[in-house]
């Protein structure tokens, strides 16, 4: 198994991880009193809402061609922290799309476990699957919390650290308009991006580990 075969299994898994992942902003959106999302249709589990057509199609296939990890975003999901009940919600907000994609990780890795018990010589696909599920959502949860703008851990630096300080109000604009830029570097640059791959599969070793899962599960 592997080639086109992992592609097919793979694009569904990202596509409902995205979606889920900015369904999420969306839905603390409204919890915290801003109706922006709903109002512009982004409160939904229906995907065709959420597509960016880069992020969401022309990348993920590139990445697959160039054998990089599957990666993806959908469209941002419009907010208004003016619209909070109070300036906190802007945390939660922004971490709750990286925190569904982890939570989709661990729920993925007890269903394993559980299927493990019941079925030990279970069909290889389906832990095939399951792999893609931890895998994918590990890694974006864990990439939208990295500090760099747009992405999700960005605003959280942004409250703790930037707000109410000029100073450093000052260059998180520069380097929000950088953003992209540094991103690139972050991912291009070995150091970082060794650290980054160190840290993922930490975690990913960590959860089979603390699960009692075998490490070599999927690789019979």
């Amino acid at each position: 198994m592997g080639g086109g075969y992992d592609f097919i299994l793979m694009i569904p898994i990202l596509l409902f991880s995205i979606v889920l992942h900015e369904f999420a902003h969306a839905y603390s959106a409204k919890l915290a009193g801003d109706m922006t999302a709903t109002r512009m249709n982004r409160l939904t589990l229906n995907p065709i809402p959420h597509i960016d057509l880069v992020g969401t199609i022309i990348f993920p296939v590139i990445a697959y061609i160039s054998h990089f990890p599957l990666f993806g975003w959908a469209k941002p999901v419009p907010v208004d922290p003016r619209q909070f009940r109070h300036p906190r919600w802007k945390v939660i907000v922004s971490l709750a799309g990286p925190f569904t994609n982890i939570l989709l990780a661990v729920l993925a890795i007890i269903l394993l476990k559980m299927q493990l018990v019941i079925t030990p010589a279970s069909e290889p696909l389906i832990r095939r699957i399951l792999l893609y599920f931890i895998t994918i959502n590990l890694l974006l949860g864990l990439f939208n919390l990295l500090p760099i703008p747009p992405l999700d851990g960005s605003h959280v630096l942004e409250y703790f650290v930037v707000r109410n300080n000029p100073a450093a109000e000052k260059y998180f604009i520069i380097i929000r308009q950088a953003g992209f830029m540094i991103l690139v570097m972050f991912l291009i640059f070995p150091p970082t991006r060794d650290l980054f791959h160190l840290i993922f599969w930490g975690l990913f070793k960590g959860l089979l580990i603390l699960f009692d899962i075998p490490l070599d599960i999927f690789f019979y």
